[in-house]
């Protein structure tokens, strides 16, 4: 085995075991959030209120330098009102998850959604979705959402169902897509094994010329 091999099998190692960031979104143009449970609600039977409908406190999608884009001049948000909730309270930068400091949709239908424009698309790196406070569990129980984004030619490029703000922070923390590596004690064995490959390579090699 000569050192010249040695070198190119350490570098493919360390491109294996070497540390990747998550791969953001890029062109990202809008971001489409319905509610889990659409189509449920709003009452059952015996008048208790189901999780139909879509309640965001705020948005927060983050660009490659931290800006939370869906809190600037650059975007925009459109959706059905409920008593007063705008979409712009899913943008106005506070987490307030207090009715109706929230986006609430005037209906548990299957079409409600929130939809988040942006003028200049951007590389998304981070997304969170704040859901409401509360003390009644039928209504905290509705912050469970679908999203679905979208880049400047209309296309789809990232959707997740069933991600959920129901919990202590109220807060939907989506996982975007990232690059999978082998870890820097997995790749170890495999930087052995290789090497007694090539050793035993190199011994039968020598012996040949003998």
């Amino acid at each position: 085995m000569t050192l010249s091999s040695v070198a190119r099998l350490v570098a493919v190692i360390g491109l294996v075991a070497a540390p990747s960031a998550n791969a953001a979104l890029m062109d990202v143009a809008e971001i489409k959030i319905t509610s889990f449970y659409a189509g449920l609600g709003p009452f059952d039977v015996d008048g208790v209120s189901l999780p139909g409908f879509l309640q965001v406190a705020e948005v927060v999608a983050k660009d490659e330098f931290g800006v939370d884009q869906a809190f600037t001049d650059d975007a925009t948000a459109a959706g059905t009102t409920f008593g007063g909730s705008s979409p712009d309270f899913a943008i106005d930068g506070s987490t307030n998850g207090l009715f109706p400091s929230i986006h609430h949709s005037a209906t548990s239908a299957v079409g409600e959604m929130l939809t988040i424009s942006f003028t200049t698309p951007f590389k998304l790196a981070e997304l969170s979705i704040f859901g409401r406070t509360g003390t009644s569990e039928s209504v905290i129980n509705r912050d469970v959402y679908n999203i679905e984004i979208f880049n400047s030619l209309g296309q789809g490029i990232f959707m997740a169902e069933g991600v959920s703000a129901v919990n202590d922070a109220r807060e939907a923390v989506v996982g975007l897509p990232g690059a999978a590596v082998i870890p820097v004690p997995a790749a170890l064995p495999l930087f052995a094994s290789a090497l007694g490959v090539l050793g035993g390579l190199g011994w039968r090699r020598k012996r040949a010329l003998a």
